[in-house]
């Protein structure tokens, strides 16, 4: 006869529970409320007025919404997946309770049904802000140094900016501009040489 092998035991009871899980698979998160870490072995939180009858995962918001009910209707929670915290409260304006709901695999829409047999279409990013958006990478220097010098042992490279009365510091790797040293007003540096031993920086003007 075969034998069954029990991997791991649940401590917890789901019978009642949705689940939405994150991307990674790391957390669990459930309509009555717990987080659960991806083996539901270790409860890693709770969502702030988490309760609910329906949960999913927003994607690109770092969110979940769980659908419920209370005393004025249905109601849609926003919820962070990070810290748990009530990011904010949605009351669709139709009567009846949601029975389902599913969220655009880009995380812009929220398709709804009710009890009543309406559906509604909900533009997520009208209720969440949409993250924000990384600072841009830096440029590459379009600077025209006066003159340029290598530093081997630091990797860098010294610029004279004649218009700017600076000494720029060049990664040599990326060409970015990593650091500046400003030079009294009309300096207008026009040479720059580097010691032998690459401890002194002079500056012709």
């Amino acid at each position: 006869t075969d034998i069954v092998t029990k991997l791991f035991q649940t401590p917890i009871t789901v019978s009642t529970s949705k689940f939405t899980i994150a991307p990674n698979g790391s957390k669990v998160f459930t309509s009555d409320g717990p987080v659960w870490s991806s083996d539901l072995q270790e409860q890693l939180g709770i969502l702030e007025s988490g309760f609910g009858s329906l949960i999913k995962y927003v994607p690109g918001q770092n969110a979940v919404v769980v659908a419920g009910q209370d005393g004025n209707g249905s109601v849609l929670k926003f919820i962070s997946a990070s810290d748990y915290r009530l990011l904010t409260t949605y009351r669709p304006n139709y009567d009846g309770s949601i029975l389902e709901m599913e969220i655009s695999p880009d995380g812009a829409k929220l398709i709804i049904n009710f009890s009543i047999g309406a559906i509604l279409i909900l533009d997520i990013s009208s209720i969440l802000p949409v993250p924000p958006t990384p600072p841009p990478t830096p440029a590459l220097s379009t600077i025209q140094y006066a003159d340029l010098v290598m530093d081997e042992a630091r990797v860098v490279l010294y610029g004279a900016d004649k218009a700017g009365s600076k000494i720029d510091v060049i990664n040599m790797s990326d060409m970015f501009v990593i650091n500046s040293y400003l030079l009294p007003y009309g300096a207008l540096p026009t040479g720059i040489d580097l010691s032998s031993d690459g401890n002194e920086l002079a500056v012709a003007q």
